[in-house]
């Protein structure tokens, strides 16, 4: 019997870093911003469903609840949709078609995700948002292609749950949960700052031993 959690609680890219939380496999790619997002970075965000050990047999992502940070400053540019009414609602789940599209957090196609929440609420009259405008964090619940069974994601990066749009050097983590469409749910952290290599550590740790060395014959 399948279990379906609904949760309360960024060209030419190239991969820049991976993680691995519970059964999915988290991971990004980065590509500098052109026109009005020129000076920022665009992230892409994926999970990829192994299909191993919590998540055996399945392929999808069927639901999320993540949370989008700039670790650094609140700097994620988000995109908004005029309401014709004097109040703008904030495209947090990138379902509006703008282009270029924003900051947003969904599993999948636009026409195929079903929005639960977002927070901040994103609900005319209030509050309202500025298109382009720029924000701290923000988070979206939601079900990706429910009638169908979830948004693939087996094979390759896996489905693409998101995208972060911030001034370069900025550093974006995408933390919360998601759930395949069948088994428990699992815990995400990802960020996207740099991982140093094991070389580079490797080299760290012989530089400070060679200075303790030094110093005890001092």
């Amino acid at each position: 019997m399948r279990r379906y959690a609904i949760f309360a609680a960024a060209m030419g890219m190239a991969v820049t870093s991976a993680a691995v939380r519970a059964d999915f496999i988290i991971s990004d790619t980065s590509a500098a911003g052109t026109g009005q997002y020129a000076g920022d970075t665009v992230y892409q965000f994926f999970a990829l469903n192994t299909g191993t050990n919590d998540q055996a047999g399945t392929h999808t992502v069927e639901s999320i609840s993540l949370t989008m940070t700039d670790a650094t400053g609140a700097n994620l540019v988000y995109r908004a949709v005029d309401n014709g009414d004097g109040t703008s609602t904030a495209d947090f789940d990138g379902t509006a078609g703008l282009t270029p599209l924003g900051s947003y957090i969904r599993a999948g196609l636009a026409s195929k995700w079903f929005t639960v929440s977002t927070l901040p609420v994103n609900t005319a009259p209030n509050p309202t948002f500025t298109d382009f405008g720029k924000i701290k964090s923000f988070q979206v619940t939601g079900l990706a292609n429910f009638a169908a069974g979830g948004q693939p994601a087996s094979t390759g990066a896996g489905a693409q749950i998101g995208q972060a749009v911030v001034p370069t050097g900025d550093v974006v983590t995408v933390q919360g949960n998601l759930a395949a469409e069948a088994g428990p749910t699992e815990t995400v952290s990802f960020s996207t700052a740099p991982v140093p290599e094991p070389a580079s550590i490797g080299m760290l740790g012989l530089g400070l031993g060679a200075l303790m060395m030094r110093r005890r014959k001092a």
